[in-house]
This record gives C-alpha cells, sequence and structure tokens, in this order.
C-alpha cells in the first residue's frame, strides 16, 4: 500500500517528534506488530502480504458493500471484486427502474434527466409547485411530467411506495456507472462548454 503525503509529525514510541529523526508511522507500526506480514490468498494462490494493507483493504471494502469485516468473502481479493461488481450491478438495476432521478443509462438527453429531477423533486416536495400556480395546476403539471417520463425514459416506472420498499434492497453504496449517460446529446455536441468557461481545459466526457 501507498501513501502518499506532503508532511507529517507523529509522536514516534521514543519521543521523537521532529520528522526529519522520527521513524514514521510504518516503522512505529511494525515495532507494535512484530507479525505485520501474513499468509493469505490472491486468486485462490497463497499470497504473503501486509497485515495493515489486508486489514485497511477488508474494512474499506465491507463498508463499501455493505457486509460484515468478517465476511470470508473478503479474504482473496480476487474473489471479492466478483461480489463488489454483483452488488454494484443489483443496486444499479435497483436505481435504474425504482429511481428516476438517479443519473442512468436510460438518459439519453439532458431534457430527459431533467424532467425526471423536476418530476421527483415535485413528488417530494409538493409545496413547490405552489409558489406561482395552485395546487391543482401543480399536481397537473407533475402528471404532464410523468406522462412524459414514461413515454421516454421510464415506461416501467414504479410507483412512490414501491421505490421505498426497493430503497431497503440496496446493499452498501456501490453502483455502476452509466457509460451512456446523455450520450446523444454528447455525440451531438450540445453538451460543448462555451469559450470563455473554464471547462473548456477539461476533456467533455468528464462531465457525463
Amino acid at each position: 500500500m501507498i501513501c502518499l503525503f506532503c508532511f507529517f509529525f507523529f509522536q514516534a514510541e521514543d519521543g521523537i517528534r521532529d520528522a526529519q529523526e522520527s521513524r514514521g508511522l510504518g516503522d512505529v507500526y511494525k515495532r507494535q506488530n512484530q507479525d505485520g506480514v501474513l499468509k493469505t490468498t490472491m486468486a485462490g494462490e497463497c499470497w504473503q502480504g501486509s497485515r495493515f494493507a489486508y486489514e485497511l483493504r477488508k474494512s474499506l471494502w465491507a463498508e463499501h458493500m455493505g457486509i460484515s469485516e468478517q465476511d470470508p468473502v473478503l479474504d482473496d481479493p480476487v474473489e471479492a471484486y466478483d461480489a463488489w461488481r454483483n452488488i454494484a450491478r443489483t443496486n444499479s438495476e435497483i436505481s435504474d427502474q425504482h429511481f428516476p432521478a438517479m443519473p442512468s443509462n436510460r438518459h439519453k438527453t439532458l431534457e430527459q434527466y431533467l424532467n425526471c429531477r423536476e418530476m421527483v423533486d415535485l413528488q417530494l416536495h409538493p409545496e413547490r409547485g405552489t409558489l406561482e400556480n395552485s395546487q391543482e395546476t401543480a399536481q397537473e403539471y407533475l402528471e404532464h411530467l410523468k406522462d412524459k417520463v414514461k413515454q421516454s425514459t421510464h415506461p416501467d416506472m414504479s410507483t412512490k411506495e414501491a421505490a421505498l420498499v426497493q430503497m431497503h434492497a440496496i446493499q452498501g453504496n456501490l453502483f455502476e456507472f452509466p457509460l451512456d449517460f446523455l450520450r446523444v446529446d454528447l455525440e451531438a455536441g450540445k453538451l460543448m462548454p462555451k469559450g470563455l468557461e473554464k471547462e473548456v481545459a477539461v476533456p467533455l466526457l468528464t462531465f457525463t
């Protein structure tokens, strides 16, 4: 494991606080843990690695995957990666169907995405539609947005009650990146930043 930092002060066991003279975090860790190396597996084969890196990986992966650090699936990082991808895929499928406001491959244009966002916003905060219109008008506008969303991106859109149930089926916080998000607008050149905007210096794919 490689840690990158600019400057690091560490109170070593011997009391030295000067960064140049202190033996640093890694040395102190080794002195506190004589068995800093352990035998594990990598792709099903025997492997020897750092106990610190091994335990740190398991802790971080367990949090992202929504499982216990003691789950044996985390022991082998190659096998754990397959589980990682499966969780991300399942979460993405749930989000794709039941949560229209989440970026997904269904959103080919910015208009489609903004319609979904506005529809969900009105469902969660109906009072925002009463600032200039009556409550009835706001409800009619919401139904209009629902029709547009069903026709363009989510013909199988679930009810709000069903979405709340599916929310509990999401495990951890892993999702697949939607590679086709806003693809139609991107290929048509509609997402190009203007000449004086700072985004010009960054590849356009960064924002999709």
